[in-house]
């Protein structure tokens, strides 16, 4: 009996070397990569802007409402009316441009328009001291340069 407890000793002894042995000088473990992730635009979102309404109106041509852009989809929530509300695909937009008082100067811009695939028009203003709608037209820029883009000079 009294030989058994020594061999028992024993046995744990190596099984312990055995283990701090592996952990001392086994190969480490291959690093993970880090995963891929594409950059897409933050979500921009301008309050106070107006859309301008086409047709015959009887009180008034300018909307209020919010532009928000998210996720490449420009959304115009109208103000009063969710029925003029509008979802737009920035792929979907043909050409865009701004009206600016100074054509050098992006802060002093005013309106910002564009067109789609279908020929529809669609225009923006900011008021005089948010500068919104200059900022629309340099993020549009900025994530679809391959859309035609114009400056112009001109007066609200």
């Amino acid at each position: 009996m009294t030989d058994a407890v020594p061999k028992a000793r024993r046995g744990l002894r190596a099984a312990g070397a055995l283990f701090l042995w592996g952990l001392l000088f086994a190969a480490p473990a291959p690093a993970a990569e880090p995963p891929i992730t594409t950059a897409s635009p933050p979500d921009q979102k301008w309050d106070g802007l107006v859309r301008r309404q086409d047709g015959l109106l009887l009180w008034g041509r300018w909307r209020v409402g919010t532009l928000t852009l998210r996720e490449e989809t420009l959304r115009w929530t109208d103000g009063k009316d969710p029925g003029r509300n509008l979802v737009l695909p920035v792929a979907r937009i043909t050409s865009h441009g701004r009206v600016c008082r100074d054509p050098l100067l992006a802060t002093t811009c005013f309106e910002w328009s564009l067109r789609t695939k279908d020929g529809e028009r669609y225009v923006f203003r900011s008021g005089r001291q948010s500068g919104a709608a200059g900022e629309v037209f340099a993020v549009i820029a900025e994530i679809a340069p391959a859309i035609p883009a114009e400056t112009r000079a001109g007066a609200p």
